[in-house]
């Protein structure tokens, strides 16, 4: 199926529902366009086709995202394909204290 194609099916599919106002309704509002062709130039065709839009992601994928009305078109490849990894390593330092216990000598130990 091309685009064309799911274009009319999309159109017959509102006009069904605009005839059945009272129908029950997809439980998503999310399209989601799966198994598209995973590289970076295909990410950035369908970008810019799909402006103005947005990047979204969560664990393994990345999303260009769409808002139609109360509908979102997803767009979603795999974050491996289309982005660049970077390690990023965060130290942080932890400091332990030790305080001799001849600093007590013959005082009683208060706490707080």
């Amino acid at each position: 199926m091309n685009g064309t194609e799911y274009a009319r099916g999309l159109r017959a599919i509102a006009d069904w529902y605009e005839a059945h106002p009272d129908m029950p309704v997809p439980h998503t509002e999310d399209v989601g366009v799966y198994g598209v062709k995973e590289t970076l130039e295909e990410a950035a065709r369908i970008a810019e086709a799909l402006k103005p839009c947005r990047k979204e992601w969560e664990k393994e994928f990345f999303k260009l995202v769409r808002d139609f009305g109360p509908l979102r078109l997803k767009f979603v490849f795999r974050r491996s394909a289309v982005c660049t990894a970077r390690r990023v390593e965060r130290i942080v330092e932890v400091v332990e204290w030790d305080c001799p216990d001849s600093l007590l000598a013959g005082r009683e130990e208060v706490t707080t």
